[in-house]
Formats: C-alpha cells, structure tokens, sequence
C-alpha cells in the first residue's frame, strides 16, 4: 500500500492583546487539498477554520487576543489530500487614546 504522506507546515506568530485577528486561507482550485488552520499556545487550541463538529471547513476564523504572547499556527491538509494554500492574517487593533487626544478642543 502507497499511503500518501500528508505534509504540515508550522508557524509562530506574536500576537498582540486587545487585536482582533482574522485567519484567513486561500486555497488553490486546481488541487483537491483544503487548508485546515488551527491556532493554540502551549496550553489550549484557540481557534479552527473547522466547524466544532468537524464537519465543515470555512475559509476564516477570528481571534481576539487577550494575552500578548507567542502562539502556534498549524496548517495541513483535509484527509492528506495534496494542496496548496495562502493564510492572510488581516488585523484590527483596540483604539487606543492618545494623551493629544484629550486636549484637542475641536
């Protein structure tokens, strides 16, 4: 039996607290493999692109970071299926006053 090797990348990624962060994947139409992302530290998963039933596979997931620190992203492929894929990671930080902010009569 040729049993296909299914490949893993891994990355660590420093996030910031009070950021909401948008994991986003892009996978490529000619490759029957679909990027599944999961994000955890050294204690506990924090989000998926797959649904808690693990059924579906969605192009997204959010994450609103509430410990400055460094996290682990994990991506494969779906049932090792060969593929290609991109993972965006758009961000929207906390507003933060400014001390200019306050003084500023308009």
């Amino acid at each position: 039996m040729n049993k296909q090797q299914s490949s893993t990348a891994n990355f660590s990624v420093y996030l910031n607290k009070g950021t909401f962060y948008r994991f986003t994947t892009a996978n490529d139409k000619n490759k029957k493999g679909i990027a599944v992302i999961k994000l955890y530290d050294d204690f506990r998963l924090y989000g998926s692109n797959v649904n808690k039933a693990g059924k579906q596979i969605d192009s997204s997931f959010g994450f609103r970071c509430n410990k400055t620190g460094i996290y682990y992203l994990t991506i494969k492929f779906k049932d090792g299926k060969a593929g290609c894929a991109a993972v965006m990671l758009p961000m929207k930080p906390k507003k933060k006053k400014y001390d200019w902010e306050k003084n500023n009569p308009e």
